[in-house]
């Protein structure tokens, strides 16, 4: 397995170091081959573990995420030794704290971390502020899949919230979009107390417009994959039902595809109504207005436990998190 990816682990290597050195809009470029070659090898370290592999091997599999834990437990020590906390570790990043770092510090620390480890260690950035969310089977702790924050030089980073999702519908995703650009705005937890009224706000116009309705249809589908064939489905889910008007049009489906619709009417009215399949789409009026106000409130809770806790009105009484700690350091080691 080292020699079939080390060709591409040295190719992903130079197309990031040319991504730094060319004009921004260059850097795009290189910055999506070495995403693809990044997902190339992902899937070769699932592929270990499959149990059908052709060249896979369990043993394999359990070797890789034993060496990369040893490496990740290694920049940790280092990292605490240098007067660093660590407040979160990812399979090959970490974040860090410490009161007035500097970027040279940082990058010396990364310099340490690859030559006692092997992995080559950068530093993605330095964070304004980064709001872990909490955990929705233990509220009181946070997880390291689900967060976001801002740069230093205002760029955002989320993960796992709702606008990352791909069934999202696109006003839902519109709507997060736009609460957490506004609260970019803001370079200090103060800033970001002084920003709650705006975000509200904000909410409250996206929660008008779907009162309101008026909307075109395409703002409201909703993109899930089929986990079996049509005639499989037991219980007449959303996705069970679009893919049904699909297949009574004649479309032929089978596992993996996607599916397309709109939630039109409540559950308990009739079946046919309940949602509308893409692309029968044209002259659709009516929606479900009370679906997609609960995932729009799914969506701003999200910010808004991110950044100010569950507090009095959080969902269901859940106690509030620690507030985000401003200048967190995020560090990428190589696949």
């Amino acid at each position: 397995m080292p020699r079939v990816l080390r060709p591409l682990l040295e190719l992903r290597a130079r197309l990031k170091a040319r991504a730094r050195e060319v004009e921004p809009e260059l850097a795009e470029s290189y910055r999506e081959r070495q995403n693809a070659l990044k997902w190339m090898l992902v899937t070769c370290f699932g592929y270990l573990g499959y149990k059908n592999a052709r060249f896979g091997r369990i043993e394999a599999h359990e070797a890789v995420t034993a060496h990369g834990r040893d490496k990740l437990l290694t920049a940790k020590e280092i990292v605490e030794a240098a007067g660093f906390r660590v407040l979160h570790g990812l399979t090959d990043c970490l974040w860090i704290a410490k009161p007035s770092m500097t970027r040279e510090e940082l990058e010396a620390l990364c310099r340490k971390i690859t030559r006692a480890t092997g992995v080559g260690m950068a530093l993605e950035g330095v964070y304004r502020w980064l709001a872990f969310l909490p955990s929705r089977q233990e509220p009181t702790r946070p997880v390291a899949t689900r967060y976001f924050g801002v740069f230093e030089d205002g760029s955002l980073k989320v993960r796992g919230l709702s606008c990352r999702r791909r069934d999202t519908p696109p006003v839902i995703r519109r709507a997060q979009e736009a609460l957490l650009a506004e609260a970019a705005r803001a370079g200090t937890p103060a800033e970001l107390v002084a920003l709650r009224p705006r975000l509200r706000e904000l909410a409250e116009g996206f929660r008008r417009r779907l009162r309101e309705g008026g909307l075109l249809p395409q703002e409201l589908v909703i993109t899930r994959v089929l986990s079996r064939a049509p005639e499989d489905f037991k219980v007449e889910t959303a996705v069970a039902l679009a893919a049904r008007q699909l297949t009574a049009a004649g479309i032929t489906l089978a596992p993996g595809e996607k599916v397309r619709y709109v939630h039109r009417e409540p559950k308990g009215g009739p079946k046919e109504l309940r949602v509308a399949a893409a692309p029968f789409l044209e002259g659709l009026e009516d929606y479900d207005a009370a679906f997609y106000l609960e995932l729009l409130e799914r969506a701003v809770r999200e910010v808004e436990e991110g950044l100010y806790g569950a507090g009095e009105g959080g969902e269901k009484g859940r106690r509030a998190p620690r507030p985000p700690v401003p200048r967190q350091l995020r560090l990428w080691g190589q696949e």
